[in-house]
């Protein structure tokens, strides 16, 4: 095996590091969702009066085999779970929106199921898979000082 290709495979060790740090950061995450009082989960309001400042647009589904099928078609209904919980709410000025204290834990209890979620290069089948697409829009909007409206 060449050193470049050994250097990009995933090992054993390097996955147990990442779910360690992924613990971790989840267990801080959680921490500060429960001590901060800034962190809250928004209620919705009546905004559809509002003009649309901004709309983010990106594809759903990708190219790909057909093994990667059911993975998407979970990813999809992974974010229409995640948008009911924030369709509607309205961050004040000064306000602080935690993504995750406003979605909750993806669990299959809740709604969620298995999605393609990207490690380290790699497709891997994940409860709640795909959400990352919708942090990484509402992320934009934010940078972008806009409002971010989605349609599901």
């Amino acid at each position: 095996m060449s050193l470049a290709l050994r250097s990009t495979v995933p090992s054993r060790s390097n996955n147990l590091a990442f779910i360690a740090k992924t613990k971790v950061l989840q267990a801080i995450r959680s921490w500060q969702n429960i001590w901060n009082p800034a962190i809250r989960k928004w209620l919705p309001t009546n905004i559809t009066t509002l003009p649309i400042s901004a709309v983010s647009s990106s594809n759903l589904w990708v190219d790909s085999t057909a093994a990667e099928w059911i993975l998407q078609a979970g990813k999809i209904h992974n974010l229409r779970q995640a948008i009911r919980h924030i369709d509607g709410i309205e961050i004040p000025a000064g306000g602080t929106f935690s993504f995750w204290a406003q979605i909750g834990r993806p669990r299959q209890y809740r709604g969620f199921t298995v999605g393609r979620e990207l490690r380290e290069g790699c497709i891997i089948p994940t409860i709640g898979g795909g959400l990352c697409q919708l942090s990484n829009a509402l992320s934009r909007s934010y940078k972008t000082k806009r409002v971010c409206i989605f349609q599901y």
